[in-house]
């Protein structure tokens, strides 16, 4: 790298901007700030300042005109072809940004990002740039989510200590992050779970990649858990009630749960309960309006039934059913 991960100017730099993201997504307060609108982790406009009260989103771009959309740019005299992306809006393009500062200092500095002590300022910001992991791990723009699951990912591999990576038959592996620090960045997605009008699409396919990367730190409670809010979503007259979601969202919502259940660990004993489920959810699925022309349950489904196959063969293989 061209500068020292120990190099003051950078370290202050990365701490600012943990401390613009931090505001920004209300996990701190600096009065400093009260007149600076922030973007928050999904993409809306923030303020402490009483003069900004609306809460929406700002499409600002670098550019007036140019890459609003995503297009393709093509060369016929070597058959070549190019896709240029669109141009992510300023706040959402500064998150990405620092999550892939993030992501290059950790892959380039892993020793000296994991090991330093508390009371350094490596040590001071880590448990700040961990948080920030989780938390955009479950925000609104794809590209936040796609770039902080990447860099935790990095972050989980590249912590596990070094004469335990790779080793085979091994038991626990020894890792950098400290246990408590996980678990604290996971307990507020946790706390959404308790209720199923706090399930957002957001929040479930955070939870998707988050089981993928740490499913040993799940218990089959959570499967418990997901089931008892599948069975809210079979009663369509109570749930559109509630006006929680956006019409037709709601099938959606029942979906990305549902395709939570192929990641669970321990989860094999849930199939008869999650057949009979499917079976209930289509049969009220023309309730919920823009009715969806196909199921959106069958390919959660059969991730799950392909993953525990054994149980699945079992449960439709029973005699009383082949009769």
């Amino acid at each position: 790298g061209l500068l020292p991960i120990s190099d003051q100017n950078l370290l202050g730099f990365m701490s600012e901007l943990l401390k613009m993201v931090s505001i920004a997504d209300g996990e701190i307060s600096d009065a400093g700030f009260s007149s600076v609108i922030l973007i928050d982790k999904n993409g809306y406009a923030m303020s402490n300042s009483d003069e900004f009260k609306p809460k929406k989103k700002l499409q600002s771009h670098s550019s007036s005109v140019f890459l609003r959309n995503s297009f393709v740019l093509e060369d016929g005299s070597f058959e070549g072809r190019v896709v240029v992306p669109k141009e992510l809006p300023l706040g959402v393009q500064l998150r990405v940004s620092t999550l892939l500062l993030f992501r290059a200092l950790i892959r380039g500095f892993p020793d000296e990002f994991f090991d330093a002590g508390a009371q350094t300022q490596i040590g001071n910001i880590r448990p700040h740039v961990v948080s920030l992991l989780f938390r955009s791990l479950i925000s609104e723009p794809v590209e936040a989510v796609a770039a902080s699951s990447s860099t935790l990912h990095d972050a989980l591999l590249l912590g596990v200590s070094g004469d335990c990576r790779g080793a085979e038959g091994s038991g626990t592996k020894s890792h950098r992050l400290p246990k408590e620090l996980i678990q604290t960045c996971i307990r507020p997605i946790l706390l959404h779970l308790r209720d199923h009008t706090k399930l957002t699409l957001c929040l479930l396919r955070g939870l998707s990649r988050l089981l993928a990367l740490l499913s040993s730190w799940f218990n089959k409670t959570l499967g418990e858990k997901l089931l008892e809010h599948l069975h809210k979503f079979t009663e369509p007259d109570n749930i559109i009630a509630a006006q929680i979601w956006t019409p037709g969202d709601e099938p959606k919502v029942a979906a990305a749960i549902f395709d939570l259940f192929s990641l669970l660990p321990q989860a094999a004993q849930f199939v008869e309960a999650l057949v009979k489920t499917t079976i209930r959810l289509e049969a009220v699925l023309p309730r919920y309006r823009p009715c969806e022309l196909i199921s959106p349950f069958r390919e959660p489904l059969s991730k799950y039934l392909n993953r525990h196959c054994a149980s699945a063969s079992g449960f439709f293989l029973e005699e009383h059913r082949l009769g």
